[in-house]
C-alpha cells in the first residue's frame, strides 16, 4: 500500500508539501498541487481523512448550510451549489450539504461543537440571519452566499441593485410603462431574504425614477401558480405590457395563461426572466430574455473566499459582488403604445 512518502518521491516534492496539499494548512501553487494529485492517482493512494484531521486539527470539510425552509430551491441555486462543491474539491476540501430550519440551530451547534467542519458556506441568507451568531460564537469561519443587512461579513453575492436597474432600463427603452414584477413566494419576502428584498427595493426605486407603474406579486414555484398570477396581473391592470418574472418554475404557466387570453409574447406582453438560468431561457417559447449573473461564478467565488480565509485568516473579510448581464432573446420587444 502506497504511503505519503511514496507520493512525495513520485511527485518530486517534500513530504510536508504532500501534507499541505491534502490538508490545505498552507497555500501551495496549483502546479505543485496537480503534481501531487497526479502521483496520488498513479499510486492509487487514498489518504485517511480522519487521521489527517487529527494531525492537522482540521477536518477538511466545509458545510454548506441550506435551510430546510428553502424547500423550493430552484435551478439557479442548484448551479451555485455544484460550482461551490467543485471549487472546494479543487482546493482539497469536501463539501457537506447540511439542512436545518434557520430558527432551530441545535444541530448546527452540534456540528460545530464536535469539530466536524473547518468552515461554512451560508445559503439563502436573510437580512437578519440567526445562523451567523452561532457560527461567530463558535469561531467558525464562514462566507455568505448573499448578504445580511449590516453587510460586514465575507460574501459572494449578485449585484441586485444593478440587476434592478438593468432590467428596468431595458423595458423603459422599449417603451413599457406598465410593468408587473412576479417574485417568489410571499414567505421569502416576509422572512427577509436579502436577495428578494434588495431586488424589490431596487426595482421600486428604478420604476419611480423612470415613471413606470409597477405592480408587485408573489408567486409559489409552480406552473399552476404562474397561470393564476398571470390572470390576476392582467385583470388588475389590462395596460400591463411587460412582466419581470423571478420564478423559473412559474414561467411556463405565466406565459401559457397570457396566450390563453389571446396575447402574443412578446408583441402584446414582453417577459423578462430575472435570475433565470440559461436552461430556463432555452425551454420557454419564445426563448427568454434574461437578466442574471452567472450562478456558477457566485458559487465558485464563495468557496474560494472561504478557503482563502481558512488559509489566511488575518487578511479580513472578502466581499465580491457579481455583475449581471442582459441577454436579449425573443421574449421582449417594443410596447405597442411606444
Amino acid at each position: 500500500m502506497a504511503t505519503m512518502a511514496d507520493v512525495a518521491r513520485l511527485a518530486g516534492v517534500s513530504l510536508s508539501t504532500v501534507s499541505y496539499a491534502l490538508s490545505g494548512e498552507r497555500p501551495i501553487s496549483d502546479a505543485t498541487r496537480q503534481k501531487v494529485l497526479a502521483a496520488m492517482d498513479e499510486l492509487e493512494f487514498s489518504p485517511n481523512a480522519l487521521a489527517r484531521g487529527l494531525a492537522s486539527r482540521r477536518s477538511g470539510i466545509i458545510a454548506l448550510l441550506l435551510p430546510t425552509d428553502e424547500s423550493d430551491a430552484d435551478p439557479f441555486m442548484a448551479e451555485i451549489i455544484v460550482a461551490a462543491a467543485e471549487a472546494a474539491r479543487s482546493s482539497g476540501y469536501h463539501l457537506l450539504l447540511w439542512t436545518e430550519p434557520i430558527g432551530s440551530g441545535g444541530e448546527l451547534r452540534e456540528l460545530v461543537r464536535h469539530g466536524l467542519i473547518d468552515g461554512a458556506l451560508v445559503l439563502a441568507v436573510r437580512l437578519d440571519d440567526q445562523r451567523i451568531p452561532a457560527l461567530t460564537r463558535a469561531g467558525i469561519p464562514f462566507t455568505l452566499i448573499g448578504r445580511t443587512a449590516d453587510d460586514v461579513h465575507s460574501y459572494a453575492d449578485a449585484d441586485e441593485e444593478q440587476a434592478a436597474a438593468v432590467t428596468m432600463d431595458h423595458l423603459v427603452s422599449l417603451g413599457h410603462r406598465h410593468v408587473a414584477f412576479v417574485g417568489p413566494p410571499i414567505d421569502q419576502i416576509d422572512q427577509g431574504y436579502g436577495i428578494v428584498v434588495r431586488l424589490i427595493d431596487g426595482r421600486t426605486a428604478a420604476a419611480e425614477t423612470n415613471g413606470v407603474a409597477l405592480s408587485i406579486h408573489s408567486c409559489e414555484r409552480t406552473a399552476d401558480a404562474g397561470r393564476s398570477v398571470a390572470r390576476h396581473v392582467l385583470d388588475a391592470d389590462p395596460r400591463t405590457s411587460a412582466a419581470i418574472v423571478m420564478n423559473d418554475p412559474a414561467l411556463g404557466g405565466f406565459i401559457g395563461a397570457a396566450r390563453d387570453r389571446g396575447l402574443d409574447v412578446p408583441t402584446d406582453l414582453s417577459v423578462i426572466g430575472l435570475f433565470s438560468t440559461s436552461l430556463a431561457a432555452s425551454l420557454t417559447s419564445p426563448p427568454l430574455t434574461t437578466v442574471s449573473p452567472v450562478p456558477a461564478h457566485i458559487g465558485r467565488l464563495a468557496a474560494e473566499n472561504l478557503v482563502a480565509e481558512l488559509r489566511r485568516p488575518d487578511e479580513g473579510p472578502r466581499r465580491d459582488l457579481v455583475s449581471v448581464r442582459l441577454s436579449i432573446r425573443d421574449s421582449t420587444t417594443r410596447a405597442r403604445s411606444a
